[in-house]
């Protein structure tokens, strides 16, 4: 995406170039499809499991609870 000068295309130009890097907290089963996300304060990890109607909670440090389950697929 660099032209000849080594520099990135104009439309890019206002874009911070440091990225931080990527982390794993957390790793879920194949094929688990997670969906709505949500960050409280204190760094703590909401997230729906589309499939078997559950609210995950996931802490800074990695660890997984079941936060919330509700009868069917959790949705939108």
């Amino acid at each position: 995406m660099e032209n000849s000068a080594g520099l990135p295309p104009p439309i890019y130009a206002d874009t911070p170039i440091e990225l931080a890097p990527a982390k794993v907290i957390t790793l879920f089963p194949v094929n688990t499809f997670l969906e709505n996300l949500a960050i409280a304060p204190d760094g703590t990890i909401f997230v729906t499991n589309h499939e078997i109607g559950t609210i995950v909670r996931i802490t800074p440090d990695g660890n997984q609870q079941i936060h919330a389950s509700l009868e069917g697929k959790v949705m939108g």
